[in-house]
């Protein structure tokens, strides 16, 4: 059985669903209200988080180390242009979570 985790977005984006978990973070399938369209957001989970969340399953023990691992990767996604590489549209980092927008 998997732990449920709370896991902290901007209000901008709407939870819609939990599309995959990997070794390092979840990817979730939400909806940007601002901008009207489906974004696939990969969520780098830290501990705290409050109650404003939405739910997904997992369980990942980080700390400034993974934070930085994170970070490390957002700043690379944000930089690739391919046409088959998906692109990154925008970061956050709350609490609880670091978040990579993706198309």
């Amino acid at each position: 059985m998997s732990n449920i985790v709370k896991l902290e977005l901007p209000t901008r984006f709407k939870f819609n669903r939990k599309l995959g978990t990997g070794r390092t973070a979840h990817v979730v399938l939400a909806t940007d209200q601002e901008l009207h369209r489906e974004v696939a957001i990969k969520l780098f989970q830290f501990r705290s988080s409050r109650t404003d969340t939405a739910t997904v399953g997992g369980n990942f023990d980080t700390d400034a180390d993974s934070r930085r691992r994170g970070r490390c990767e957002v700043d690379l996604a944000c930089r690739l242009r391919h046409p088959h590489i998906v692109a990154a549209y925008d970061f956050f980092e709350t609490r609880s979570a670091m978040g990579l927008v993706q198309q």
